[in-house]
Protein backbone atom coordinates (compact mmCIF):
# COMPACT_ATOMS: atom_id res chain seq x y z
CA UNK A 1 0.00 0.00 0.00
CA UNK A 2 1.54 3.35 -1.10
CA UNK A 3 2.59 6.02 1.80
CA UNK A 4 0.07 8.69 2.67
CA UNK A 5 0.73 11.74 0.20
CA UNK A 6 0.78 14.00 2.81
CA UNK A 7 2.96 12.23 5.05
CA UNK A 8 5.17 11.38 1.66
CA UNK A 9 5.42 14.83 0.41
CA UNK A 10 6.41 15.92 4.25
CA UNK A 11 9.65 13.32 4.90
CA UNK A 12 11.36 14.56 1.82
CA UNK A 13 11.64 17.95 3.70
CA UNK A 14 12.23 17.07 7.50
CA UNK A 15 9.09 18.63 8.28
CA UNK A 16 7.86 15.15 9.51
CA UNK A 17 10.79 15.27 11.95
CA UNK A 18 10.16 18.96 13.16
CA UNK A 19 6.58 17.53 13.33
CA UNK A 20 7.42 14.66 15.91
CA UNK A 21 9.97 17.19 17.65
CA UNK A 22 7.59 19.88 18.36
CA UNK A 23 4.96 17.41 19.64
CA UNK A 24 7.69 15.90 21.87
CA UNK A 25 8.04 19.16 23.13
CA UNK A 26 4.56 20.10 24.02
CA UNK A 27 3.91 16.73 25.16
CA UNK A 28 6.92 17.12 27.64
CA UNK A 29 5.74 20.37 29.05
CA UNK A 30 2.36 18.99 29.69
CA UNK A 31 3.75 15.90 31.40
CA UNK A 32 6.40 18.55 33.62
CA UNK A 33 3.87 21.03 34.32
CA UNK A 34 0.81 18.44 35.06
CA UNK A 35 3.18 16.59 37.68
CA UNK A 36 3.90 20.49 39.35
CA UNK A 37 0.40 20.66 39.59
CA UNK A 38 0.10 17.23 41.04
CA UNK A 39 2.95 17.69 43.74
CA UNK A 40 2.11 21.62 44.69
CA UNK A 41 -1.25 21.92 44.05
CA UNK A 42 -2.16 25.94 45.05
CA UNK A 43 1.20 26.26 45.87
CA UNK A 44 2.69 27.17 42.17
CA UNK A 45 0.47 28.84 40.91
CA UNK A 46 0.05 31.54 44.04
CA UNK A 47 4.28 31.62 44.45
CA UNK A 48 4.12 32.26 40.47
CA UNK A 49 2.36 35.80 41.14
CA UNK A 50 -1.38 34.46 41.28
CA UNK A 51 -3.80 36.59 42.71
CA UNK A 52 -6.18 34.74 44.44
CA UNK A 53 -8.36 35.36 46.94
CA UNK A 54 -7.47 34.12 50.12
CA UNK A 55 -10.44 32.32 50.52
CA UNK A 56 -9.45 30.43 47.47
CA UNK A 57 -5.62 29.40 48.03
CA UNK A 58 -6.77 27.75 51.27
CA UNK A 59 -9.74 26.00 49.94
CA UNK A 60 -9.10 22.38 49.78
CA UNK A 61 -11.81 21.48 47.04
CA UNK A 62 -10.12 23.69 44.37
CA UNK A 63 -6.37 22.66 45.54
CA UNK A 64 -7.56 19.10 45.19
CA UNK A 65 -8.99 19.96 41.62
CA UNK A 66 -5.89 21.76 40.46
CA UNK A 67 -3.84 18.46 41.43
CA UNK A 68 -6.92 16.13 38.99
CA UNK A 69 -6.61 18.60 36.53
CA UNK A 70 -2.37 17.97 36.25
CA UNK A 71 -2.84 14.35 36.33
CA UNK A 72 -4.97 14.45 33.54
CA UNK A 73 -2.55 17.23 31.70
CA UNK A 74 0.65 14.80 32.88
CA UNK A 75 -1.94 11.88 30.85
CA UNK A 76 -2.83 14.33 28.30
CA UNK A 77 1.48 14.59 27.82
CA UNK A 78 2.20 11.45 27.86
CA UNK A 79 -0.72 10.29 25.05
CA UNK A 80 1.00 13.00 23.11
CA UNK A 81 4.38 11.16 23.39
CA UNK A 82 3.22 7.78 22.68
CA UNK A 83 1.79 9.35 19.13
CA UNK A 84 4.65 10.51 18.15
CA UNK A 85 6.48 7.03 17.84
CA UNK A 86 3.80 6.30 14.75
CA UNK A 87 2.84 9.90 13.59
CA UNK A 88 0.89 7.76 10.58
CA UNK A 89 -0.47 4.92 12.49
CA UNK A 90 -1.55 7.13 15.34
CA UNK A 91 -3.09 9.50 13.45
CA UNK A 92 -6.83 9.67 14.26
CA UNK A 93 -5.43 9.53 18.03
CA UNK A 94 -3.10 12.74 17.62
CA UNK A 95 -5.84 14.35 16.10
CA UNK A 96 -8.18 13.65 19.00
CA UNK A 97 -5.44 14.76 21.63
CA UNK A 98 -4.87 18.17 19.30
CA UNK A 99 -8.62 18.45 18.56
CA UNK A 100 -8.84 18.32 22.75
CA UNK A 101 -6.07 21.35 23.44
CA UNK A 102 -8.33 23.39 20.46
CA UNK A 103 -11.39 22.93 21.74
CA UNK A 104 -9.63 23.85 25.77
CA UNK A 105 -8.68 26.88 24.06
CA UNK A 106 -12.01 27.68 22.57
CA UNK A 107 -13.51 27.53 26.16
CA UNK A 108 -10.70 29.81 27.86
CA UNK A 109 -11.37 32.40 24.62
CA UNK A 110 -14.97 32.56 25.73
CA UNK A 111 -14.19 32.98 29.71
CA UNK A 112 -11.77 35.99 28.44
CA UNK A 113 -14.91 37.58 26.84
CA UNK A 114 -16.20 40.69 28.59
CA UNK A 115 -19.42 39.58 30.74
CA UNK A 116 -21.44 41.84 32.98
CA UNK A 117 -18.65 44.87 31.96
CA UNK A 118 -15.84 43.37 32.96
CA UNK A 119 -13.10 40.75 31.32
CA UNK A 120 -10.07 38.34 32.60
CA UNK A 121 -7.18 39.95 32.68
CA UNK A 122 -4.70 39.95 29.36
CA UNK A 123 -2.36 37.65 30.03
CA UNK A 124 -5.06 35.20 30.55
CA UNK A 125 -6.36 35.90 26.83
CA UNK A 126 -2.42 35.72 25.78
CA UNK A 127 -1.99 32.29 26.99
CA UNK A 128 -5.14 31.19 24.67
CA UNK A 129 -2.78 31.70 21.38
CA UNK A 130 -1.47 27.81 21.51
CA UNK A 131 -5.07 26.63 20.64
CA UNK A 132 -4.84 27.95 17.12
CA UNK A 133 -1.20 26.92 16.74
CA UNK A 134 -1.86 23.21 17.28
CA UNK A 135 -4.59 23.31 15.06
CA UNK A 136 -2.43 24.65 12.55
CA UNK A 137 -0.60 21.31 13.13
CA UNK A 138 -3.21 19.36 12.35
CA UNK A 139 -3.45 20.23 8.94
CA UNK A 140 0.19 18.54 8.76
CA UNK A 141 -0.72 14.99 10.42
CA UNK A 142 -1.11 12.01 8.23
CA UNK A 143 -4.25 10.28 7.60
CA UNK A 144 -2.90 6.99 8.44
CA UNK A 145 -5.14 4.05 8.43
CA UNK A 146 -5.18 2.90 12.22
CA UNK A 147 -5.72 -1.00 11.04
CA UNK A 148 -2.35 -0.92 9.34
CA UNK A 149 0.81 -2.18 11.72
CA UNK A 150 2.48 -0.09 13.83
CA UNK A 151 5.28 1.53 12.32
CA UNK A 152 4.11 1.26 8.76
CA UNK A 153 4.88 5.24 8.77
CA UNK A 154 8.27 5.23 9.98
CA UNK A 155 11.08 7.50 8.38
CA UNK A 156 12.64 4.88 6.81
CA UNK A 157 9.16 3.16 5.07
CA UNK A 158 8.55 6.29 3.98
CA UNK A 159 12.12 7.25 2.30
CA UNK A 160 11.89 3.78 0.78
CA UNK A 161 8.12 4.82 -0.93
CA UNK A 162 9.21 7.75 -2.40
Amino acid sequence: MAADPTLAQLAPSGSYRALTVVLRVFAAFAVLTGLLDVVTGLRLPVSSGAHLPAAAVIDPVLNSHIKYMGAVWAGFGAALWWTTHDLGGQAAMLRILLGTVFLGGIGRLLSALPRDGRSDEGAERAGNLQAPSSEAWMGVIPHGNDNQPSGTFSDDAIRSRI
